[in-house]
């Protein structure tokens, strides 16, 4: 976001500063009224078994109605599922199990990509889909510790991440769709940390998801935002088991966008008004 610096104007007795004519100011003023606000920049992580490419097309409609508010540029996982067919990614790999906890592979190497990402170019917020929500998810939270200045008591492993990527304190916006909480240990402990302060309490998050979702239930969409995981989860047992669980809410008071739908990024125009509407009063 822009920095505002406080700029000290030194008048110089040699010369002296004559007002604008009435019609000159005039027109000044309309001018600076008409000034359109610069638009945000949204990082885009996509779903599982995805790319960019295919993130860029499902937005299209939501793009559209947002263009005079956003840009959007999308990322690729180097996370590559088969070699046969490279459009097919992950943000990690499931990995096995370590003392009762869940650790993913290829972890650091998606992340150093996303910060790759960020230091080519200023971005204001992140735009996700479901396994790219939990990585959105994550940079968040990170967001949130950096600028508290809390990364140094998490511990070693969590810590590392978050050091891996500190372009993640100048995401203040995330549209989260069809997401959920991180699995993987040290991702969990690092939105852990950041809900046990509070949550991402400086940042604004809109939360997306589908009523009819059958790969991300929808209760596990919402435990970023109450906290906890319903025991009673009827997804899938693979997916379930990626998910993780937080005591405490991450995103404190969301902007919450239901649809009908199921495991999608919405193009109805409600939801689409929805967003454009919190998005055009949250710049």
């Amino acid at each position: 976001m822009a920095c505002t610096a406080n700029i000290v104007v030194r008048a110089t007795p040699a010369f002296s500063v004559l007002a604008p004519a009435p019609a000159a100011a005039k027109r000044l003023a309309s001018s600076s009224a008409a000034a359109p606000a610069p638009k945000l920049a949204f990082l885009c992580l996509h779903g599982h078994a995805q790319d960019g490419e295919k993130l860029r097309k499902r937005t299209g409609a939501l793009r559209k109605t947002l263009k005079s508010l956003a840009e959007f540029d999308f990322v690729d996982s180097p996370l590559v599922l088969t070699e046969s067919e490279p459009e097919k990614r992950s943000w990690y790999r499931f990995g096995g199990f370590e003392n009762g906890n869940r650790h993913f592979d290829g972890v650091e190497e998606a992340l150093d990509a996303v910060q790759a990402a960020m230091g080519r170019r200023q971005y204001h917020g992140v735009l996700s889909f479901s396994q790219g929500s939990s990585v959105a998810a994550f940079l968040l939270a990170a967001g949130r510790l950096i600028r508290a200045g809390l990364v140094e008591p998490l511990e070693p492993e969590a810590r590392a991440l978050v050091e891996r990527v500190p372009g993640a304190a100048l995401l203040k916006h995330g549209v989260i769709v069809s997401g959920f909480v991180p699995g993987d240990v040290r991702m969990r402990a690092v939105c852990a940390a950041a809900a046990e302060v509070g949550g991402v309490s400086d940042a604004r998050v809109a939360v997306v998801y589908g009523e009819a979702d059958n790969d991300v239930d929808p209760r596990d969409t919402e435990a970023l935002f109450t906290g906890g995981l319903d025991a009673s989860c009827t997804c899938r047992t693979e997916v379930k088991a990626r998910m993780g669980r937080l005591a405490k809410p991450l995103f404190v008071s969301p902007h919450i966008v239901r649809h009908p739908g199921g495991h999608l990024v919405p193009s109805d125009a409600s939801s689409r008004g929805a967003l454009k509407g919190w998005l055009g009063d949250n710049r």
